[in-house]
């Protein structure tokens, strides 16, 4: 069962969409994989600027760490929380480098394009979840 869902989770879009992890799933075996990895980390809020908390999926020493699923969203929504985490990942340059992870079978679609686009200004990375996967681990 855990190699099977490993396989989900790096060959996401082999599977059919049914077969596939849910996001809550994804995001535990996510938190395995770094385990696994001897990478330290925490799913704690930080300190924002103004000492609001920020609930980033993963922090660790170097990354934070934010994943979305745009599947079955309505992505024109989408766009004003892409601009509020975009936000959040120049607040924490200083700190911490910004990796958003995106889980979806929409690329190429103009409103996942403008998203993709607002998050790439400030963050360090933009990057489908199997490969920043892969990145954080290597």
């Amino acid at each position: 069962d855990f190699i099977e869902n490993i396989c989900k989770l790096y060959l996401k879009y082999d599977y059919d969409k049914k077969e596939r992890l849910t996001k809550e799933t994804e995001k535990r075996y996510i938190q395995r994989v770094l385990k696994s990895s001897n990478i330290p980390f925490t799913r704690e809020p930080i300190s924002g600027k103004y000492n609001e908390q920020i609930k980033f999926d993963f922090v660790t020493d170097k990354y934070v760490i934010k994943v979305f699923d745009f599947d079955n969203k309505d992505l024109t929504r989408i766009i004003s929380n892409a601009k509020s985490w975009a936000y959040n990942a120049r607040e924490m340059k200083e700190e911490r480098k910004t990796i958003f992870l995106y889980d979806s079978d929409i690329l190429g679609s103009e409103e996942f394009e403008i998203i993709k686009s607002i998050l790439s200004e400030d963050a360090y990375k933009v990057l489908p979840v199997d490969r920043g996967v892969e990145y954080l681990t290597a």
